[in-house]
């Protein structure tokens, strides 16, 4: 029992630190970067952090990549992996992507809709 206690903290410190930690600090950077475009109304900030954002979904991907395990059984293969790894991953390499071609315009019609 307490073995499998120690796999169950060492997967949630692990989801912690590979997962939520990356992909909290995209998000604080994704607003930062908005925050500073419409404060010196630039159009660049925003634009700049999509790769970023691409590079912490690239890397949440290749931790879920290295975590999954494999075993056979009866001569089938097993897979086991998490899915919000693949899902968070997926998310911020779209909108990374999104950003680093269009943040720049998309910033510029918000600030002349918001008239700022």
């Amino acid at each position: 029992m307490e073995k499998s206690k120690d796999s169950i903290n060492e997967a949630l410190r692990s989801k912690l630190l590979h997962l939520f930690v990356p992909a909290f600090i995209g998000a604080v950077a994704l607003g930062v970067s908005i925050y500073a475009d419409f404060t010196y109304s630039t159009q660049t900030y925003t634009q700049r952090i999509g790769n970023l954002i691409i590079i912490i979904g690239a890397y949440i991907s290749y931790r879920d990549v290295i975590k999954e395990r494999f075993e056979v059984i009866d001569g089938d293969l097993i897979m086991y992996y998490d899915n919000i790894y693949k899902i968070v991953s997926l998310l911020y390499i779209i909108v990374g992507t999104a950003l680093s071609g269009y943040g720049d315009i998309l910033i510029s019609k918000l600030q002349i809709h918001w008239k700022i």
